[in-house]
């Protein structure tokens, strides 16, 4: 499949939440290979974990302390 046509398979699933959490780990990073693509092809993708290995390979990290929304420094 082209990644053009596999971004807009990605669009269509990931216009609504994912759920990611309890799947097992092949189906995860599967998942999570396919937001790669998407991000490697344009798409801008928003991706709320509590794992920091999906969270390290992001391009910005915010974090929620106390209520309040911080982006986490990358270096």
């Amino acid at each position: 499949m082209s990644a053009i046509l596999e971004v807009e398979k990605i669009k269509k699933y990931y216009g609504q939440e994912a759920v990611l959490a309890g799947m097992d780990l092949a189906v995860k990073e599967g998942e999570f290979d396919n937001l790669q693509i998407a991000r490697n092809n344009g798409a801008a993708v928003v991706l709320v974990t509590h794992d920091q290995k999906y969270a390290e390979q992001a391009d910005r990290i915010f974090e929620l302390k106390e209520g309040t929304l911080c982006e986490r420094s990358l270096s």
